[in-house]
Parts: C-alpha cells; sequence; structure tokens
C-alpha cells in the first residue's frame, strides 16, 4: 500500500501561498465591504 506523500516542491508551494494569500485578500475585502454603512 503506497502512501500519499504530500508535495513540498518549492514551486508548489509558492503556488499554495499565492493561492491562500489571494484567497485571504478576497475575504478581507468581503469583509471590509459588509461593514460597510
Amino acid at each position: 500500500m503506497r502512501f500519499c506523500v504530500p508535495d513540498l516542491r518549492p514551486e508548489s508551494l509558492r503556488a499554495a501561498l499565492l493561492a491562500a494569500h489571494r484567497t485571504h485578500l478576497l475575504l478581507c475585502a468581503f469583509i471590509a465591504l459588509q461593514m460597510l454603512p
């Protein structure tokens, strides 16, 4: 049985960080719009 090894290559890690950062920015923008009167 083969175990699933997480992809820890620098390029994939950087892509994951970029995706998380973009999602975080979208979430912050959405919350800021909700807090506007």
